[in-house]
This record gives structure tokens, sequence and C-alpha cells, in this order.
């Protein structure tokens, strides 16, 4: 069984490569969808939305599905559903159809998200490296990233040679993925002799519980909720805000190749940041986003040079890409600290359905913001100020309940440890 976690553990990295999300769509989707399929920005707002709603809707039954039947068949019927949303967006004409296909890409977001991490958590843990994986997680996100990052660059070159030809692509990756999820293998840990008599919907309960009671993981849960709505609302926002210089596709592809870049550096910057900020880590990655939405709205406001305005609005972006490379690492290794096998999918679960849920609630905000007030620079500035507020009281709760030392925690956070 060593060898089999060793397996998986190398070919995570490649693996991740073609399967962490969806290559090409996600830097000229925007266009696609609106020069193409002639959407309006506020449908391409709704449809991640959708994606978010049934991501987190699905998270739970996969979080119980991944456990009973397996990671890798969980991961092997997410890339089917991918590649079943790409095909869609090749022959569909109309917003439902596309919201259809976004459904079943929200649940295949799900079912990757429940049973990728656990499954290298649970080689990591056979092989007794459990507290490496934020540098193996590292390493395989910033592969993943530097890759993205090259296709980025020639992805708006390839839209202006064949609208169709990302789509394309971004299917063949797709199929890569699902055809590397296929040499996974599920690993077995031995934790205790309750587990068979446990069921699953048993543990969902005592993970139900657990969260109830726990004072540590309530904080991380609020924050998570939060951080994942300002998260995403700055990647929409700010390929709007790119497109509405009227910058062409080619060099929006190139810009979004360096966003990439430096997604990988901050995941790789992770493991190193986390031990000089040690329990500032969270606070200091939700500042830089807040100031960061507040800079922006001043920039709409200001009557500068536009190529100077492209440079800074790059400059600011830059930033926040290097904070969600930070956070996608952390929020994962704080969640599950303290868990056992049999909870850990479920855990997992939870996490991703909490941030589902944040991204969906701030999604439909960001689309309400930006419809009444018809400016994306205005809609920065009011979103940023909601966010600074929210933090704060957020941030306040944290506060001696997130980053303690292991003897500082009550028995409660500290249920599921005792099997690891």
């Amino acid at each position: 069984m060593e060898k089999k976690a060793k397996k998986n553990i190398n070919l995570y990295a490649i693996y991740e490569l073609f399967g962490y999300d969806l290559h090409f769509f996600l830097i000229i989707g925007i266009y696609f969808l609106t020069e193409v399929k002639n959407l309006t920005i506020t449908q391409f707002l709704l449809l991640n939305a959708v994606i978010s709603l049934f991501t987190a809707i699905f998270q739970i039954p996969t979080g119980i599905i991944t456990d009973k039947v397996g990671r890798k068949q969980c991961v092997v019927l997410g890339n089917l559903f991918f590649m079943l949303f790409g095909i869609v967006l090749m022959l569909g004409n109309h917003f439902f159809s596309f919201a259809i296909a976004a459904m079943f890409l929200g649940i295949g977001y799900s079912l990757k998200s429940a049973a990728e991490t656990p499954l290298l958590i649970d080689s990591l843990t056979l092989l007794k490296k459990q507290d490496e994986f934020g540098k193996f997680e590292g390493k395989a996100f910033a592969i993943y990233s530097y890759v993205s990052c090259a296709l980025a660059l020639v992805s708006g070159y390839i839209y202006t040679i064949n609208n169709y030809l990302p789509i394309i692509l971004m299917i063949l990756f797709a199929f890569f993925a699902f055809v590397f999820s296929l040499f996974f293998t599920n690993i077995e840990l031995k934790e205790g002799s309750d587990k068979k008599s446990s069921t699953e919907l048993q543990y969902l309960k005592e993970c139900a519980k657990h969260l109830f009671f726990s004072k540590r993981l309530k904080s991380l849960l609020f924050f998570v909720f939060a951080f994942a709505g300002i998260l995403v609302i700055s990647i929409d926002f700010s390929k709007i805000a790119l497109q509405e210089t009227g910058i062409s596709v080619t060099l929006f592809g190139v810009i979004q190749a360096i966003f990439c870049l430096f997604v990988g550096f901050g995941s790789q910057l992770q493991f190193k940041l986390e031990q000089k900020l040690k329990k500032k880590t969270l606070t200091v990655l939700s500042i830089v986003f807040i100031i960061s939405f507040i800079i922006i709205g001043i920039l709409g406001f200001l009557d500068i040079i536009s190529n100077l305005q492209i440079i800074l609005l790059v400059l600011i972006v830059i930033s926040q890409r290097i904070v969600s490379g930070i956070y996608g690492i952390s929020s994962q290794k704080y969640f599950t600290n303290f868990t056992s096998q049999q909870v850990r999918g479920k855990m997992i679960s939870i996490l991703y359905l909490v941030q589902e849920l944040g991204a969906t609630t701030f999604l439909a905000l960001s689309t309400l913001v930006l419809d009444k007030t018809e400016s994306i620079y205005k809609s920065y500035m009011i979103l940023g100020a909601i966010f600074l507020v929210l933090f704060i009281f957020i941030l306040g709760y944290m506060r001696k309940r997130v980053g303690l030392e292991p003897d500082e925690y009550t028995r409660q956070d500290l249920k599921f440890d005792t099997l690891l």
C-alpha cells in the first residue's frame, strides 16, 4: 500500500496540471460568452453564480459519496462533468443551456474538491508525511499555475484564429485529466476498530456536531465564507475592468498569464510566509484584498492616462493573485488539521460548501451592485467598504479562537485528532 501511496503523490502533481481547473476557458471565457454566444456581463456573472451554487449544494452529498465509493471514482466522474461542460459550450446557443451546463460543472467541482485533497492527504498520512501537505500541494499547484500561465499567453491569440479553438483545447485537457485520474489508487488507513460499525451518516452527524461546538472551526468557517466572496468577485471584476479598457483579446490573455504566474508564486510562498506571519496569516491576506478593492475603485475616479490605469490595475490584481495562491493552501491546511481519514473528506466538503455558499452569495450581491451602479469602479468601492466592515467583525471573532498552540485548544477542537 505504501508503494501505491507514493505513486499517488508522484502522480498528483502531473494530474493537477490538467485537472485542477478549466484551462483556456478561465482566460477567454468572458470574451467567448459575450462575443460569440452574445451573453451580457450580468448573465456572465450569473453563470458563475450558478456554478458556485451547485458546487455548494452537492458538497455534502459528494463528501459522503467520496468516502463510500472511493476518492478515485469521484475524481474520475468529476472530470467527465468538466468535459460535458465544454461540449455544451461548443453546441449551446442560449443562456438556459449554459446554465444547465454550469449546474453539471458545479457538481463536477464538488466531486473533485471532496476527493482530490483527501486523496493526497490519505497518501501522505499513510507515509506519515501529513505535516508536509502544504509543501506537496504547493508544488502541485505551482506546476498547474505555471503551465496555466504558459497556456494563457497563447489563449488570446488562439481565440483570434478561431473563437472555438480554446474551448476544444479545454475539453482536450479535461480528457487528459480524466485519463490520469484512472491511475490513482484509493488508500485505506487503519484508524480504529469502530470504523466498520460507524455509518457514513453517523460520521457526518459527528462532523456537524464537531463544527457546532468547535470555536476554532466556526471561526474559520466565518472567514472562508467571506474570503471566498471577495476572492471570486476579484477574479470576475478584474476581467470585466480589463475588458472595458478596450485592450485586445491577445493582450488580455497575456495579462491573465501574468496573473496565473503569480498565483503559482503565492502557492510556493505559502509555507515560508506562514512560518513568518504565524497567527496573522489570514488577517494579512484579508487586508491586502480590502485595500486593493478600494484602490481599484479610486482609479475609476482619477483622470489619468489609460495606459497608466491599465498598468496600475494589473499591479494591484497581481497582489490579489499572490494572496489567492497562499489562501488556497492555508485554508485547506487549517481546516484539515486534527482530522482522521474517515472524517477528512466530509470536513473538506463542509469547507468547500461554505466557500461556495460565500461565492454564490457575494456573486449575487456583486451582480446586483454592478447592475445598479452600471460602473465596475463604483462597484469595487461599494463592495470594498462592505468587506471592510465584515472582516473587522470576523477577525475580531477569530481572535483567541484560531492560531493557538495545540495544548491551548479545547477537547472538542481536537476531537478527531486521536485517530491520526
